[in-house]
């Protein structure tokens, strides 16, 4: 397995967290220049860490590169502001479509639907939401990322919960705890039961 990394919108340094986690795990992974997408002929994932932002839209940029190819795709999504439109839940539709349609993964924090849907959003509203944007857009998995858990919810409804300590807050600590996650999911896609028990090992 070889990965490629990329980062939107200055989000360098959680991308190479990302990058530096899962070459320290022993999984081959490389930092894409922004300016640049040469086709490596041994890669097999594309991962992006991208901003919602419904003021300024998406990196539709990053977005062709994570959709073109064979690679696999997973997205690393962060929403650093609330959205009172509703535009960004359409935004992220965007995006779970094309990295859905690679059978890949979707990383958002919790504290990032609550940005994207209010204060109002119950740890059950989480779950169901994440399960709403896989079973639509054929993601394998989407992982609800905090501080204290991580839940990974699949499309069927299933979820699987993995209690811990992470820190998803900060740049380094989230690039950290995605690489974690998606070195687990990579080395045992078929068994939900032992990527987060790998994970919170």
């Amino acid at each position: 397995m070889f990965l490629l990394v990329r980062a939107s919108r200055d989000l360098e340094g959680s991308a190479t967290a990302t990058r530096d986690a899962l070459v320290a795990g022993g999984m081959p992974a490389v930092l894409q220049e922004a300016t640049a997408s040469p086709r490596t002929q041994d890669e097999q994932w594309r991962h992006l860490v991208t901003r919602l932002d419904a003021g300024t839209g998406l990196d539709q940029g990053g977005l062709s590169w994570l959709g073109e190819g064979a690679a696999v795709a997973s997205c690393d999504l962060q929403v650093p502001f609330a959205d009172e439109s509703g535009g960004a839940l359409v935004l992220v539709d965007e995006i779970a479509a094309v990295v859905g349609a690679t059978g890949g993964l979707l990383f958002v924090a919790a504290d990032d639907l609550v940005r994207l849907c209010g204060d109002g959003l119950s740890a059950a509203d989480r779950t169901e939401l994440a399960a709403q944007w896989a079973q639509v857009h054929g993601l394998a998995l989407v992982l609800v990322l905090s501080d204290t858990d991580v839940v990974a919810v699949k499309g069927d409804g299933r979820t699987q919960d993995q209690a811990g300590q992470w820190t998803v807050d900060d740049p380094v600590g989230r690039g950290q705890t995605v690489a974690r996650l998606l070195a687990a999911y990579v080395r045992c896609p078929a068994d939900l039961a032992q990527v987060l028990p790998a994970v919170g090992a």
